[in-house]
């Protein structure tokens, strides 16, 4: 029997990436959530659903029970969360789209609820997981490079990106979405912490707001 999986969020990650891989791997997309009547239409038609499997709000697939096996939570970032509490209380498995939360105390709701249920979690750090990231981490446990003693890592986000996403796009305001160094560094975090292969003993971070500064300001009251 196929795993049938529900989509909550049909934007790039949830539809056009997890989706896709999904079915590609032989899974049902059984399940959509969306707001927006279009997008849902469209991404309907690709998995051959009908309009009785597309909902536009996660509250109303909850109500409907037990009714997949896994789901994959890509709404927005401020919105992660609450449907994975859900997700875990009927004892779905769950691919959680990055950044986990906003706030440090979600991390402890959402740690108690994935402890308590069948249920477990896993967070879409996807670099990891990339032919070049994959080759980096093999040559580090291979030890042909010697003794890990260091590693410098630069997040270089290009100039088109930030404007299109943090300037102009979803992410130019948090909440709702998650500020730019959770958004984009969260990737690198992990990535660190997996080729050291220990937690940190110490984190610390110092920055500065020195380019669209005028239209930031009136966004982050807090910026420089």
């Amino acid at each position: 029997m196929r795993v049938r999986v529900a989509i909550l969020g049909c934007g790039n990650r949830g539809a056009d990436v997890y989706a896709r891989l999904l079915a590609a791997g032989g899974a049902q997309v059984a399940w959509l959530v969306d707001p927006r009547p279009a997008r849902l239409a469209e991404v309907a038609a690709r998995h051959g659903l009908g309009p009785e499997a597309c909902l536009t709000h996660w509250e109303e697939f909850f109500a409907l029970g037990r009714v997949a096996d896994a789901v994959v939570v890509a709404t927005p970032d401020d919105e992660h969360v609450e449907p994975c509490v859900r997700a875990l209380a009927l004892g779905y498995d769950v691919l959680l789209e990055k950044p986990i939360c906003l706030e440090e105390a979600e991390l402890g709701r959402l740690l108690a609820a994935e402890a308590a249920s069948a249920g477990r979690v896993t967070v879409c750090h996807v670099l990891r997981a990339t032919p070049f990231f994959r080759a980096v981490a093999a040559g580090l446990r291979s030890g042909r490079l010697g003794r890990l003693v260091g590693i410098s890592l630069a997040e270089n986000v290009a100039w088109w990106h930030y404007a299109h996403s943090y300037v102009r796009g979803n992410w130019r305001a948090s909440p709702p979405a998650a500020p730019f160094l959770l958004a984009k560094s969260s990737h690198d975090l992990d990535l660190l912490r997996a080729w050291a292969g220990s937690e940190p003993q110490r984190v610390s971070s110092a920055g500065d707001l020195v380019h669209f500064g005028g239209s930031l300001r009136k966004l982050l009251p807090s910026a420089k």
